[in-house]
């Protein structure tokens, strides 16, 4: 169902699903801006308590699913209310957790809402908004979570810095709260019921196209790729190029920006040829990762390099997402939920191929390799994905 009310009456519920989207966003990646301040705090090494990283993204890649096939009837406001109620539980429970166990599990719960509340909020935002402003609504949503990278990773690690680790999942709790009350009183029960017709098997049907998992394939390499040297940014910029750490989130958010402009811009230039935009995208991701061991030492070309490495990872996001929906039409809420399962499998199996090679004794130097190598068969599989796409 498609609203036909006046212009402009969809922009207040897709802000409310803005600040949902941030306040998953942020918690998804705060990890990777106290983890320092956790080693410390339970006295365990770093490849260990990047283990709490893939941990998260193995919760959302298994429940975002069966979440979402167990409650393909329900309405899907109702739906995002009680996953915020558990997303709000689950970060207190973060910020009072005793041990590395308690604290890995309850983000463990927290990831369990993530996939759930990603393909929420996508489904919403096509039902609030006209048909032919969807396009925009989808990529508000999406804005959030990259708006996450851009202020909510500084900021968290900001406040783990001057208070403490626990300050930061207390801010995350907060933010659910408003995100929770965003939803409630801002996004409208009658605008987002699911279609009688939705049933499981129409939707598994409509995903079995040979492109759309050719394109899950290749968000699975990327993320696996990113997340093996992204995990351990932090004490990267720390440890290897020698940022004092007060510092640390100033440049993360520098990052961030150009992570949101290349998110802007790849929803623009994919407009104008996404086959063309998802390739280069990923040929750019693969020169930064062989550039990275060159310039880890020396603070300038350190940035410069994260700077276009961040531009190009959320440029690619957009072209191979409208791809997956533009071709799963039939099946917008497995299809969206996915989405999050694949991106989130590929943060898990990064994270913990970087905790594995550190634990064998890389350096963070090598880390770059090992992601160039995961990306080079994910260029291969954009550039026969393009071709199909021609």
């Amino acid at each position: 169902m498609q609203t036909t009310e006046t212009a402009g009456s969809w922009v207040l519920p897709i802000a409310g699903l803005f600040v949902v989207a941030f306040a998953v966003g942020t918690a998804e990646i705060i990890v990777g801006g106290i983890l320092p301040a956790l080693a410390s705090e339970f006295e365990l090494p770093l490849p260990t308590i990047g283990w709490l990283v893939a941990a998260y993204a193995f919760g959302v890649a298994v429940f975002g699913p069966v979440i979402g096939v167990l409650t393909i009837r329900v309405r899907r406001k109702t739906l995002a209310i009680a996953m915020m109620g558990v997303f709000i539980l689950g970060n207190a429970l973060c910020a009072t957790a005793s041990s590395y166990l308690a604290l890995m599990l309850s983000r463990v719960l927290v990831a369990g809402t993530q996939g759930a509340l990603f393909g929420i909020a996508m489904v919403m935002a096509t039902r609030i908004a006209p048909t032919e402003r969807s396009a925009s609504a989808i990529s508000v949503v999406i804005a959030g979570f990259n708006a996450a990278s851009v202020l909510g990773l500084p900021l968290g690690t900001a406040i783990g810095n001057a208070i403490g680790w626990r300050g930061s999942f207390w801010a995350i709790t907060l933010l659910g709260a408003i995100g929770l009350a965003a939803i409630t009183a801002l996004v409208p029960h009658r605008e987002v019921a699911l279609a009688e017709s939705s049933k499981l098997g129409t939707e598994l049907r409509a995903l079995a196209i040979p492109s759309i998992a050719l394109a899950f394939l290749i968000i699975g390499l990327f993320l696996t790729a990113d997340l093996v040297v992204y995990t351990y940014i932090v004490p990267i910029f720390e440890f290897a190029t020698g940022f004092p750490v007060d510092y640390i989130p100033i440049v993360l958010g520098v990052a961030g920006i150009a992570g949101f402009a290349g998110n802007i811009a790849g929803g623009r230039l994919g407009d104008w040829n996404a086959p063309t935009t998802m390739v280069a995208t990923v040929s750019i991701l693969l020169a930064m990762y062989l550039l990275l061991p060159f310039v880890m030492h020396s603070p300038v070309p350190m940035i410069a390099v994260c700077i276009v490495w961040w531009f190009a990872g959320f440029a690619f996001v957009a072209p191979v997402q409208a791809r997956i929906l533009s071709e799963a039409k039939n099946a917008p809420n497995l299809a969206s939920t996915l989405l999050s399962s694949a991106f989130c499998l590929g943060m898990a199996l990064g994270a913990t191929i970087g905790s594995l090679a550190l634990g064998q004794g890389f350096d963070y130097s090598q880390l770059p390799l090992l992601s160039a190598a995961i990306a080079a068969p994910g260029l291969i599989c954009a550039i026969v994905l393009s071709r199909r796409g021609r």
